[in-house]
């Protein structure tokens, strides 16, 4: 986290992010002890980076008078980090361990297909913050 301060809060979310991706791929890689503390590791490591960056990224973005709502719809997610494990374990018991690949590397696209979003983010975040300086400046 102390890295994390020194980057915009969409920099650590993107980083965040890759970090949750390839840790489910090594987890569906992983056939030693080794991987999977590795997997877990990084898998801790990206989710704080996006659970905490989470907020400050928000609260930069937000207007004053729409913080709630946006901290509200950002609520949601916690409905993800409920099911997740249910289906999850569900994959597991139905196809098992051994072809954690087939079950890891839908899960691991499926975050990855965040990055965009965050990319776009983070461009329009540039811009305006751009746009804002010229504005104090000519002012």
């Amino acid at each position: 986290m102390r890295t994390a301060r020194h980057y915009s809060p969409i920099v650590s979310l993107i980083f965040g992010n890759i970090l949750l991706a390839a840790s489910l791929l090594l987890f569906g890689w992983a056939e030693g002890l080794t991987f999977l503390v590795i997997s877990v590791i990084l898998f801790t490591i990206g989710e704080v980076l996006l659970f905490t960056m989470m907020d400050l990224f928000i609260d930069r973005i937000a207007k004053p008078e729409s913080k709630g709502i946006y901290f509200g719809t950002i609520g949601f997610n916690h409905l993800g980090s409920v099911m997740t494990p249910v289906f999850g374990g569900l994959l597991l018991s139905q196809y098992g361990a051994e072809i954690g690949l087939k079950i890891f590397i839908p899960l691991a696209l499926m975050t990855a297909l965040g990055l965009p979003f965050l990319w776009i983010a983070h461009q329009r975040l540039l811009s305006r913050e751009k746009k804002e300086k010229v504005f104090q400046v000519s002012a």
